[in-house]
């Protein structure tokens, strides 16, 4: 844990609650309580985050097979690199809590077990839940890479590398890549 605090050690104020760690930020559509979500940069000009996240967002592009949506955000406080996930590995999962008054960052272990969705989004499951707002946060690994964004979790107890527990789903950087790819085809025909 001390690992993860010094690689993330760089606080950046979001117009809410302070960030111990760069490329986050809080939306909120001002509609109501629950409409809020994290966002994590995804390069200098755009940032990613869930499709479940209903506010507008400027020039915004939905997937129509992840919850998963790109939007223009541009940053000059430069953008995390990203990295595919690996199974057993210890993860950390930020995001924003309590309509973007708290910043909360939770530890998990990547499950080898993955879900299909749709027969075409596979999403990975980290053993521990999150907390409702910390959807569209990041997901990094040790090194402070980026490796997915936080999606959801399981209200239920399942079993999963033969363990029974809470779990989170998130949306791995392969994914959102392969996402990423479709949306570039639409700004450059």
């Amino acid at each position: 844990m001390r690992r993860f605090l010094s690689i993330l050690a760089l606080a950046v104020l979001t117009g809410c609650a302070a960030t111990p760690i760069s490329g986050v930020g809080f939306l909120s559509s001002g509609i109501g309580v629950g409409e809020y979500a994290t966002y994590t940069q995804w390069n200098e000009n755009y940032a990613v985050t869930v499709s479940h996240y209903s506010g507008y967002l400027d020039s915004q592009y939905q997937s129509s097979r992840l919850d998963v949506k790109f939007f223009k955000n541009q940053t000059k406080n430069g953008v995390r690199q990203w990295a595919d996930i690996k199974t057993n590995e210890i993860v950390q999962m930020a995001g924003f809590i309590q309509e973007g008054q708290e910043f909360n960052i939770m530890q998990g272990r990547v499950a080898r077990e993955t879900i299909t969705i749709n027969n075409q989004a596979v999403y990975r499951l980290i053993a521990g839940a999150l907390i409702p707002g910390m959807s569209g946060g990041p997901v990094l690994n040790a090194q402070g890479q980026v490796v997915g964004i936080n999606v959801g979790y399981s209200t239920r107890k399942i079993a999963v590398d033969s363990q029974k527990g809470s779990y989170s789903l998130i949306l791995p950087y392969s994914e959102i890549k392969k996402e990423w790819e479709t949306y570039k085809l639409t700004l450059n025909p």
